[in-house]
């Protein structure tokens, strides 16, 4: 079924920023959120109550992308889908090689072979 969503630009420039597909992506996140609600894996503070709380509480302006960089003193610049699929693909290519040559994991967690 097709609707139409007003997503802030952030969200959506985070989204993009994955490459082609974005749009069945907010909808698989969208799924992800809906089981783990159904399955009681999700409780309390997710509710609207609580959002409608707290976007009245942080109601100010809102961080951009490179905002944390620029405040810790680093360079920040959108570098684009291209880009980013290229960072992802090595990370790739990378973790398959550690598997391959027997790494260990530094944030743990099982090996998938």
């Amino acid at each position: 079924m097709k609707v139409t969503l007003a997503l802030e630009a952030d969200l959506l420039k985070f989204f993009r920023s994955m490459g082609e597909g974005y749009g069945p992506r907010i909808n698989d996140v969208l799924r992800s959120y809906m089981h783990a609600r159904l399955a009681g894996v999700i409780r309390g503070a997710e509710t609207l109550a609580h959002y409608r709380e707290r976007e009245e509480a942080w109601s100010g302006e809102k961080p951009a992308f490179g905002d944390v960089a620029k405040a810790m003193g680093g360079e920040w610049e959108d570098a684009g889908p291209g880009v980013v699929q290229a960072e992802r693909v090595f990370m790739q290519e990378r973790m398959q090689k550690g598997v391959a040559e027997g790494e260990e994991r530094v944030f743990g967690g099982p090996l998938v072979r």
